[in-house]
């Protein structure tokens, strides 16, 4: 495991000490951590021998109290590699930490603990880190983390459920000792009423080694048994709460003797059983199938042909070892058909009537420590921050009662003191309190004759449009708070209006920032908590429930207009400042309508806010940001602070604060507004701008989505899945054409550098046809009369193949530059996969049809098509497309422009969400929830925030796999299939294989080396110019055109008429270009992973090149030391730990040449791809990259 060293600096802060020290705890002390800080000793091994006398000393104390536990050992080291000039130190952190395991009153402590050391030293054993050279430098520390554990154990014998019971597929020793693991793995050899404990059992037992089991035999000796007898394999099934089998343990190959075991439970008991026959046993949970099943062990699918469970066979054994899960597909019904997807929240069509818009400040408290080597990576720690004050501001729709608007204050709520986030929460929950009591209210309808009128007139339903007939009933529908009629629906409608049971708390960047101070106050009671996490420190969303049944739902609005308030502020009209407007007169507006500043990093100490005068220009200075705000900027600030006669900073804070959080609300009410126009729903309803876009396309198109209900065809769709191609192709080059004059040279031939860009990429292939319903194997006998170059690019019918792949030598130079058919593999000596582009043969690759026919049509050879499914499509999605297209053509801003795009593509992200990767964390505020948990056989793993409460982490027992991933794949394949289209028939086909080199490729994006003598003369021509759009081509020039402005999937010239100079490029996502200016070159610079400051103001196109042409070897000691620190940049950013935030500096390795996704030839600028035929004659250098 990989570990960042934020939770592990606080601890090295701890004096050391010859002794374990406990400093985490939770309520009743069921969960505990000790840490170990180590000084002397130097090998893992040796530190947790010298530790057994403490640690099972502290076991054997835990075990006394509690009578069972969970325990696991964690041991935190750092790991130096230097580079191969000696001149380089990195540093990484890095830990090792055995699974829960857990201790009953008759363990062997002792050698449990031995059991323990061993995992660990055979793990760092193993330990290769991000490529070789990496040695340990230091062991920091152990710890040892204790949990309070009921235990779920094989013991006592326990009646089979009734249901599996008739099944006939499990044998149920009936034991009356704790052996009943024993009896489960002999029954399969006793043949005569197996489920009888006999002498027959009794004479087997010699068969294998059960030496060193326990009993009752936990799920974890499973593992230990299976070392003891190595020929013998162990599947472990448990039973969910609707007797459903799912997969609780899984071997890593099925061996001689293998065995699929059902453990049940009953309470806090369990019994080992034999399963004798798992098809019988788990088939009739699928279907009322009655004939002969193969079943995968695995994921527990079922095919009727032996051929498809092969076929599932191959791709479900790549699965990861610990990816256990029963995957729940949507049903079929036989008499409706397939599983649709369709519009159903019709209730989102009316308005969330009370929203709470928020905000923090916070004190930056310093660290005080002296800064590493900048020739290593470091992460130093700089300030903590601390909230002072927090700002509520509800707004209220005009709808609701003057009953309930009388009651919330419309001023913004501003507190400014200790334990900020505690007083937020606990405003939060009184307001939902109060507001919930009142919306108890059922006041009868009020139905008048006008109402009478409108309900007769009305034939459907108001809400889902669905026409009344003898079942669907018309319902008066009514709002309970006032008795007013409102509209006639049917019933379901009815009743998903029923009054608002949420209030949407949002804060701007509220999942990276405030998140953290909200997180850590809600275990102030007992009341259930919510998260939706991406990570332990990262929620998309989370949710406060409250003792009047309403819940605070916390929204980040920066997951629906990811730009910083003061860009969005901006992009404001002054009629569109409703709500700043209501508290500041209209003498102000021209300094209250804009973000203003403060001096964040200046406030490091609650003295500093009685500061009487308002801080000089260069305290406002942001290292975040590394910049100063400029004179006009501090003008406003002091025009604001005599303005509102401002008394100290404290003062100025607070007014800052309330503009803020005004601005923010007036920014989301205009994008809701806007939405609720174009779309018709609230964005309030929803969490991320993704999860709207894509209901709202739902809702405009009224599309009706089948729904894959076949694992096995969903994981074959899975495995065609491939994200965007970036490769460095040709890393370096120089133009010399003549529209760069002083560097021209006539004498050699012209060369031209051009970067261009598709048009909303998957925009375009979402308006294209993209598979529907009819989802359908085809026989092998429909296969081999179909014949592929025949299948029209926009037939009715659409198919996804998997075949065998030849790539024929005679294609290897023309198809160097990008060949077809990107893999997911990995490079050599690196353990990591990525998207790679190589000639090398494929084998059981997924792909669309009309990749398929591309690749043939430029000569790759199928060998064998092995499957084809078969499906309707059409172009469903192209109105909704339209729609946003003609929205962003009209746009008047760049948010706007950017909104419209993003409604696009964020509808591909949700197509390709993957539930799988889900993590399954709950945070736990009760005892009882606690260990529940603990107890369970899928728990992991537990952090402490506080007395009141925990995060718990566990294994997923079940995943609803109910996303059309099928659009994502298609999605992805047409995007790949328009830039080879383009490439190959167009560029390729122009220019020639020796006039065009592909410099680099990222998703939607080309940087070519074109040899010419005049490119804009060719891009004038018919042939290249009906495939460009040039409408941002400055209105003068010859080449300027609005013909394909903004069209989807035509390609602009993202210089826009500029020459571009030089370009240099390092490996993807790191390279740089210049651009010919009227006043100097402009640099345009890429690095992943590198704040956008130190890009700009840091790095230098001539960096890029320095890295990439630096002979290290041949240098002096102090010359290489220089091209060592040349790489490294520091940066500022804020990073959390358990929820406690930092600004951090950073000094990370941000310029590196090392490549793996090609071969780099001896000139370290050109590259050959994996299975060239020159690979293994040429000479190259291939480097392993850190990852």
């Amino acid at each position: 495991m990989i570990r960042g060293d934020r939770s592990k600096s606080s601890r090295l802060q701890i004096q050391p000490s010859n002794n374990y020290l406990g400093f985490q705890g939770y309520s009743n002390a069921d969960l505990k951590t000790y840490y170990y800080r180590n000084i002397q000793f130097k090998d893992i091994c040796t530190l947790l021998k010298s530790l057994k006398n403490q640690c099972v000393n502290l076991l054997k104390s835990q075990l006394d109290d509690a009578g069972s536990i969970k325990f696991n050992i964690l041991v935190e080291c750092t790991y130096r590699k230097q580079s191969q000039s000696l001149d380089e130190i990195s540093y990484q952190n890095r830990s090792f930490k055995t699974k829960n395991t857990p201790l009953f009153s008759g363990s062997s402590i002792s050698s449990i603990y031995n059991e323990c050391i061993s995992s660990i030293c055979d793990e760092e054993a193993n330990y290769q880190g991000f490529g070789s050279g990496w040695t340990l430098s230091r062991i920091d520390g152990v710890l040892l983390r204790t949990n309070k554990y009921k235990p779920l154990r094989g013991g006592s014998y326990i009646e089979l459920p009734k249901k599996i019971a008739n099944r006939k597929s499990v044998i149920n020793c009936k034991n009356t000792d704790n052996q009943c693991f024993i009896w489960a793995i002999l029954s399969k050899y006793v043949r005569n009423r197996p489920e009888r404990i006999s002498h027959h059992h009794q004479n087997l037992k010699s068969k294998f080694n059960f030496s060193k089991i326990s009993f009752p035999t936990p799920l974890k000796d499973v593992r230990i048994f299976e070392k003891l007898n190595p020929s013998v394999s162990i599947n472990v099934y448990g039973l969910d709460s609707s007797q459903n089998v799912y997969p609780l343990r899984l071997s890593e190959f099925i061996k001689r003797n293998h065995f699929d075991l059902l453990l049940l439970q009953k309470d806090t008991n369990t019994h080992w059983c034999y399963i004798k026959n798992l098809a019988r046993l788990v088939v009739a949970q699928i279907n009322k199938h009655k004939g002969k099943i193969h079943i995968c062990k695995r994921c527990l699918t079922h095919f009727g042909r032996i051929s498809a469970f092969e076929s599932h066979e191959r791709i479900c054994k790549k699965k990861k070892k610990n990816d256990l899960f029963r995957a729940i597909m949507p049903k079929s019904n036989p008499t409706v058909g397939p599983p649709i997807m369709r519009f159903k929240n019709y209730q989102n069509q009316y308005s969330v009537p009370i929203v709470v818009y928020a905000d923090f400040e916070s004190i930056l408290k310093p660290y005080h420590s002296s800064q590493p080597p900048l020739s290593t990576s470091f992460t130093e720690k700089t300030h903590k921050h601390e909230p002072f004050s927090y700002c509520c501001y509800t707004v209220m729709d005009e709808s609701l009662p003057d009953q309930i608007r009388n009651t919330i204050t419309e001023n913004p709520f501003l507190y400014r003191g200790s334990n900020a986030p505690n007083h937020f929460i606990k405003y939060l929950i009184d307001l939902a309190n109060n507001l919930g009591e009142m919306i108890k209210t059922n006041i009868p309808i009020i139905f008048t004759k006008e109402d009478e009128d409108h309900f007769n007139s009305q034939s459907c339903c108001e809400m889902c449009e669905c026409e009344f007939t003898m079942i669907v009933t018309p319902v008066k529908d009514h709002d309970h708070l006032s008795g007013r009629y409102r509209s006639k629906l049917c019933s379901p409608c009815n009743l998903k209006r029923l009054r608002q049971r949420y209030i949407p708390v949002i804060l701007h960047n509220l999942s990276q920032y405030d998140a953290h101070f909200i997180i850590l106050s809600l275990g102030c009671d007992q009341e259930k908590i919510d998260i939706i996490p991406n990570t332990s420190e990262k929620y998309i969303t989370f949710s406060k429930h409250t003792k009047n049944g309403l819940t605070l739902r916390f929204i980040d609005s920066m997951r629906f207009m990811n730009s910083s308030l003061s860009n969005l502020a901006n992009d404001l009209s002054r009629e569109d400042f409703v709500h700043v407007k209501k508290f500041f007169p209209e003498s102000k507006l021209d300094l209250v309508c804009k973000k203003a500043n403060f001096p964040y990093e200046y406030v490091d100490c609650y003295e500093k806010l009685e500061d009487k005068t308002l801080p000089s220009i260069e305290n406002f200075y942001s290292s975040l940001m590394s910049e100063e705000i400029d004179e006009e900027e501090y003008i406003h600030a002091q025009n604001m602070w005599d303005s509102f006669r401002i008394q100290n900073l404290g003062q100025y804070s607070d007014l800052y604060l309330k503009l803020d959080v005004l601005i923010l609300s007036d920014i989301f009410q205009t994008f809701r507004k806007s939405c609720m126009k174009t779309y018709g729903l609230d964005c309030c309803h929803y969490i991320t701008i993704a999860s709207y876009t894509f209901d709202a396309m739902l809702f405009y198109t009224k599309v009706e989505l089948e729904l894959i209900s076949d694992y096995g065809m969903f994981i074959f769709i899975e495995q065609g899945l491939r994200g965007g191609i970036t490769t460095s192709v040709h890393r370096h080059s120089i133009a010399n054409n003549q529209y760069i004059p002083e560097t021209f040279d006539p004498e050699k031939e012209r060369t031209f550098l051009n970067l261009i860009d598709a048009n909303n990429l998957y925009g375009w292939a979402l308006s294209k046809p993209l598979p529907l319903s009819d989802f359908v194997w085809m026989s092998q006998e429909d296969i081999a009369s179909l014949d592929i170059m025949k299948i029209p690019n926009e037939s009715s019918e659409g198919y996804i193949f998997e075949v065998d792949i030849d790539y024929p030598k005679k294609l290897h130079d023309k198809h160097s530059d990008l060949p077809f058919f990107p893999e997911k593999k990995c490079p050599p000596n690196n353990k990591n996969e990525k998207l790679m582009l190589t000639l090398e043969p494929k084998k059981d690759y997924v792909c669309h049809y009309l990749n398929l026919k591309q690749a043939i049509e430029n000569g790759l050879i199928v060998r064998k098509i092995k499957r084809v499914l078969k499906f309707t499509q059409s172009k469903w999605m192209e109105p909704y497309i339209r729609l946003n297209t003609t929205l962003r053509q009209k746009s008047t801003n760049e948010f706007e422009k950017q909104l419209r795009k993003v409604m696009n593509n964020a509808i591909f992200g949700k197509t390709i969400e993957n539930t799988k990767k889900r993590v399954n964390m709950k945070l736990v505020n009760s005892q009882k929830q606690l260990e529940k948990l603990v107890n369970n056989t899928a728990f992991k793993d537990r952090t402490i925030y506080s007395e009141n409460l925990c995060l718990v982490e566990s294994q997923k027992q079940n995943v609803i796999l109910s996303k059309p991933i099928y659009i994502g794949f298609a999605v992805l394949e047409l995007s790949k299939h328009l830039m080879y289209d383009f490439f190959y028939n167009v560029m390729q086909k122009y220019y020639g294989v020796e006039k065009l080199k592909l410099l680099y490729i990222d998703t939607d994006s080309f940087f070519f080396e074109i040899k010419t003598f005049d490119l804009y003369k060719d891009l004038a021509r018919s042939f290249l110019n009906r495939h460009l759009d040039l409408s941002d081509y400055p209105k003068d020039h010859e080449l300027y055109s609005l013909e394909n402005m903004k069209v989807l999937g035509k390609f602009s010239d993202e210089t826009a008429s500029r020459p571009v100079r030089e370009f240099v490029s390092l490996r993807p996502k790191l390279y740089s270009y210049k651009i010919c200016g009227k006043e100097g070159d402009i640099e345009k610079k890429k690095a992943k992973g590198v704040s956008r400051q130190v890009i700009e103001k840091n790095i230098s196109f001539n960096d890029y090149y320095t890295v990439l042409k630096n002979d290290e070897s041949s240098m002096s000691r102090q010359d290489r030391i220089e091209s060592v620190r040349s790489r490294y940049r520091t940066m500022i950013t804020f990073r959390s730990s358990n929820h406690v935030i930092n600004t951090v500096k950073l000094n990370k390795l941000s310029l590196c040449s090392k490549d793996d996704k090609r071969i780099i030839l001896h000139d370290g600028v050109t590259t050959l791809p994996y299975g060239h035929y020159l690979a293994d004659k040429v000479n190259k250098k291939i480097f392993s990259c850190e990852a």
